[in-house]
């Protein structure tokens, strides 16, 4: 079945000689239409978001994201992006 809307997932995020790795996920969530997790990131030492979109997206992350008025990260359709983030931090999406 192909990915329609935004997956995202909270992983933890490990460095090895300057490489960051993503470990396994925390939590994931696939998001038919626009708009923020309902899911935050843990406290873990290092934290991030591995996002894939079906579709050309805006991302913005923080305690309260807003990916139409905050800071944001464009995401093109079927590209995977890599974000670190903040113990606490959600992700917001719209369609670009």
């Amino acid at each position: 079945m192909a990915l329609s809307g935004l997956h995202v997932a909270c992983v933890q995020v490990r460095v090895l000689q300057s490489v960051a790795l993503a470990q396994k996920p925390v939590w994931s969530l696939t998001m038919a239409s626009p708009g923020v997790t309902d899911l935050k990131a843990p406290e873990l030492p290092t934290i991030g978001f591995e996002i894939r979109s079906a579709s050309d997206a805006f991302v913005a992350i923080g305690p309260n994201p807003d990916a139409a008025a905050d800071a944001r990260i464009f995401v093109p359709a079927g590209d995977t992006r890599n974000i670190f983030c903040d113990p606490g931090d959600k992700l917001a999406w719209i369609a670009a």
